[in-house]
């Protein structure tokens, strides 16, 4: 269970770090942040491809699912902290309806992209052990 909760909190500290830096540099270098939303999924597909590696096809379903909720919650907390770069809209306070469906939507597509991570991990692991 260690090595689980180990491997979560490197996944959310890689999300959080993703986002404090596109935050810094969309405000320094004057570019959308909300066009970065490529590499959030992409962060999300790699939890899974690792996490079924190290912690089993469900471990990286849930590293996925860990991926998402920490980026939609303190990822998403500290990007606004810092203020990216956000042409054409002025940073708004959301109600709890908007962040509460936001932390789900998110979430669910971390499941996703985790759940073809961990499905492509699986497959290669399989192509690998018919060798």
């Amino acid at each position: 269970m260690k090595k689980h909760l180990q491997f979560y909190a490197t996944v959310i500290l890689a999300v959080v770090l993703l986002d404090l830096i596109a935050s810094f540099a969309s405000r320094t270098f004057l570019f959308d942040y909300t066009k970065l939303f490529w590499a959030s999924w992409c962060i999300y597909f790699i939890a899974g491809f690792v996490g079924c590696k190290r912690l089993g096809f469900i471990g990286g379903i849930i590293s996925g699912l860990v991926a998402g909720f920490g980026d939609a919650t303190l990822g998403w907390f500290l990007s606004m902290a810092v203020g990216p770069y956000l042409p054409n809209r002025p940073q708004q306070q959301y109600g709890i309806v908007i962040v509460g469906i936001t932390i789900v939507i998110v979430s669910l597509l971390g499941v996703f992209f985790g759940l073809l991570g961990a499905s492509l991990s699986k497959l290669l692991n399989r192509g690998l052990a018919s060798r």
